[in-house]
């Protein structure tokens, strides 16, 4: 009777180490697809899970989108068909105009 309570001691202990070490698995490749997916923005090259290679042309969140070009050809495809990044480019930033900066050019032009 003892060996049977440790057996099902050993074999819930085996179940909880395994889900253990897949829980952690699994949170490491999110981490490494969420940082491929900050790195797709228009302009870099990628991968697609058919294995075609494009540059990035156009994106449509709205849509959840994305517009490659390979060779002479544009595919529209949805942005989980991308499996890694090729070339990554560094996203374009777009300074911000602050009202006060508008309102100085303002009376500097009259």
């Amino acid at each position: 009777m003892e060996g049977n309570i440790w057996l099902v001691g050993l074999i819930v202990l085996l179940m909880c180490s395994m889900f253990f070490m897949q829980a952690r698995s699994a949170k490491k490749n999110k981490k490494v697809q969420e940082e491929m997916r900050s790195q797709v923005v228009i302009g870099a090259e990628v991968m697609t899970v058919g294995g075609i290679i494009g540059r990035i042309v156009a994106m449509d969140n709205s849509k959840n989108t994305i517009t490659i070009e390979s060779g002479t050809s544009q595919i529209v495809l949805t942005a989980r068909a991308i499996h890694s990044v090729v070339t990554p480019v560094a996203p374009v930033s777009i300074p911000e105009v602050k009202a006060e900066e508008t309102e100085v050019a303002e009376k500097t032009e009259e």
